[in-house]
């Protein structure tokens, strides 16, 4: 069953534990429902997105990209894994949301090729 979500569950800090990064002014935040990844020999490259629904023609609005060296990619992968199963082991397995037919049939090259920088 799944569980009900809290209101002040989207406010929460994180563990003491957790909070290895210094304490700066934040960013503004930016919601992002599209991901792509791409690597070269020297980096990896994150693109973070928002589809708007097709009014562009089904293509997101890329709005940030993350470049980390390869062994930061790593790391990255093992903070994110163990925190999708701190989410899961509170909240409960994460639902997939349906895939489009468009990304079906492009592969995984689509979601994985930004082009590197110059």
């Amino acid at each position: 069953m799944p569980r009900q979500r809290r209101t002040d569950d989207a406010a929460r800090p994180l563990p003491a534990a957790r909070q290895s990064l210094r304490e700066t002014p934040p960013e503004p935040a930016a919601y992002a429902n599209q991901f792509a990844v791409g690597y070269n020999a020297y980096e990896f490259l994150f693109d973070f997105g928002q589809d708007y629904g097709g009014a562009d023609g089904g293509r997101a609005a890329v709005h940030t990209r993350i470049v980390a060296a390869p062994a930061y990619a790593k790391l990255f992968r093992s903070l994110l894994e163990r925190s999708i199963g701190d989410y899961e082991a509170t909240f409960g397995p994460i639902v997939q949301p349906p895939q489009d037919a468009s990304d079906e049939d492009a592969g995984d090259d689509a979601a994985t090729a930004p082009d590197a920088p110059d």
